[in-house]
């Protein structure tokens, strides 16, 4: 498993019912992108499923490698039947002009010192942007919620959204800009296009922009055994995604090693899979 994030170590877990496994992470520890979403104002129970997915590795005997990056050598290096790339997405810029220094989710916990004012775009509409409000806002920074979707928040389920709204609204920083994109950015002045109506408007002394910039796909290696791509680098979605991907993940590289000569044996299987629900069963439908 190259990757020690939650889809990662989720695929880890599920592979040690049937095969020895190995776990690499090129960072010194374990969690991936929950690594900053634990350390956010509100969200530090992310850290219990960090937690609880690195003890139950160790309790199973996965042999986690933090700190060990899966280059050329380590890929040689031992005689793998198969690997599970849970890397995560690759992240680059939204805008490539010379608007000023935009900050990324991803970048780390976002430090609100200095910062009076700020923006937080977002075209998801989940827990990613709404964590970086939550914080900015309960450290007294007045945020302005930039976004092209029509509503608040869809990717954040309606119970937790109910919650998170109400309270950011009774701290009053919360500024709300509805099917509205950043135009530009420069020498502290945020310009905002608003699709309906059409206009644009401007928000003066803006000391800092956070953005989820873009977020792709890993391109998978070209590895001498079989492999599949998980967890973000497959499909940049959320945590809870993050964990089923990385379960379905390693049984389906469990059927390509085990139906490895047997092309019919190994499509029957996959298409089992195809109809797994969420959790697993005891009797896996791989044949392992």
């Amino acid at each position: 498993m190259v990757g020690g994030g939650p889809a990662g170590m989720e695929a880890a877990l599920t592979a040690t019912r049937w095969a020895d496994v190995t776990l690499v992470e090129r960072e010194p520890a374990l969690g991936g992108a929950l690594r900053t979403a634990r350390a956010l104002h509100g969200r530090s129970g992310w850290a219990r499923l960090v937690e609880d997915q690195e003890r139950t590795c160790r309790e199973r005997g996965v042999e986690l490698r933090p700190g060990v990056a899966f280059d050329a050598g380590l890929r040689t290096a031992e005689p793998w039947d198969g690997i599970v790339l849970a890397t995560g997405a690759i992240v680059g810029p939204r805008w490539s002009d010379d608007r000023d220094p935009v900050r990324c989710f991803g970048s780390g916990v976002p430090d609100p010192a200095g910062v009076r004012r700020a923006a937080v775009h977002d075209d998801r509409g989940g827990w990613e942007a709404w964590g970086v409000v939550a914080h900015l806002v309960h450290h007294g920074v007045e945020t302005h919620y930039v976004t092209p979707l029509q509503s608040l928040a869809p990717g954040v389920t309606i119970y937790s959204r109910l919650g998170l709204l109400a309270g950011l609204r009774a701290s009053d920083l919360l500024h709300v800009h509805l099917m509205t994109t950043v135009s530009g950015w420069r020498d502290r002045v945020l310009t905002l296009r608003t699709s309906l109506p059409d206009a644009e408007t401007a928000v003066a002394d803006v000391d800092a922009l956070w953005d989820a910039g873009v977020a792709t796909p890993a391109a998978p290696r070209r590895l001498p055994v079989p492999h599949r791509v998980v967890g973000d680098a497959y499909a940049p979605r959320d945590a809870g995604w993050a964990v089923y991907s990385g379960r379905l993940g390693a049984l389906r590289i469990l059927a390509d090693i085990r139906h490895r000569d047997d092309p019919v044996a190994r499509s029957t299987a996959q298409r089992g899979l195809d109809a797994l629900p969420l959790h697993t069963h005891r009797r896996s439908p791989i044949g392992v």
